[in-house]
C-alpha cells in the first residue's frame, strides 16, 4: 500500500517523515483496513499537486473498488470532482449540494 501512496519510508523512522509523507502513511494506514466508510479531512492539504492528485485519485478508485463510502472534507476541487455527491458550506451555510453521476 506504501508504494501505491508513492512512500518509501526505508529504515526511516515517522518521526522523520515529511509532512506529506506522514499524510500518505496515513492514507495507506486507513486504506488497508478497506473500511465500508472512509472519512478524509484535507487528505491532499499537505501534498504538492501531483501528489495531492495521486492520493485524490488513489482514494476514489480505492473506495470504488471496496465499495466503500468516502466522505472527505476538502478545499481540493481535484478531489471534490472525483466525488459523486459535493455538498458545499461556506460560514456554516449550505451553499450547494450536487450529485454526480457515478465515475467511470
Amino acid at each position: 500500500m506504501l508504494e501505491r501512496v508513492g512512500v518509501n519510508t526505508g529504515d526511516r523512522p515517522i518521526e522523520v517523515l515529511s509532512r506529506g509523507e506522514k499524510q500518505r502513511v496515513a492514507v495507506a494506514r486507513t486504506l488497508l483496513a478497506m473500511p465500508e466508510i472512509i472519512v478524509a479531512d484535507e487528505p491532499t492539504a499537505s501534498l504538492d499537486a501531483h501528489n495531492g492528485e495521486q492520493i485524490a485519485d488513489l482514494l476514489a478508485t480505492l473506495a470504488r473498488e471496496h465499495q466503500s463510502t468516502l466522505i472527505a472534507i476538502t478545499h481540493d476541487k481535484r478531489l471534490a470532482a472525483l466525488m459523486s455527491r459535493c455538498v458545499q458550506l461556506e460560514k456554516e451555510q449550505l451553499v450547494a449540494d450536487g450529485h454526480r453521476e457515478e465515475q467511470a
